[in-house]
């Protein structure tokens, strides 16, 4: 699993890799948590049953504010699946 960003068209259209965690078992759901505070994002992962990991802490996450968007405010966030 790889979490990225990007933060406009000056990255590239796969924006920049933030955190990497291989999968155990690709045949098990995998659920995903996100905790955003102010300008960090920290997010977990758990695979099954299993616990919870972290993937990311601490996150710069002040891509998703209105000042950094030029006061656009739908900026967003989630995850997406594709195969390579």
């Amino acid at each position: 699993m790889v979490l990225y960003r990007r933060a406009g068209a000056q990255q590239p259209n796969t924006g920049t890799e933030l955190a990497r965690a291989p999968l155990p078992d690709l045949k098990q759901p995998v659920k995903l948590r996100f905790a955003l505070d102010a300008a960090r994002v920290h997010v977990d992962y758990a695979v099954g049953e299993g616990q919870w990991q972290t993937l990311l802490e601490q996150g710069d996450a002040r891509v998703l504010s209105t000042e950094s968007a030029g006061g656009f405010v739908g900026a967003t966030f989630g995850p997406y699946a594709y195969a390579r």
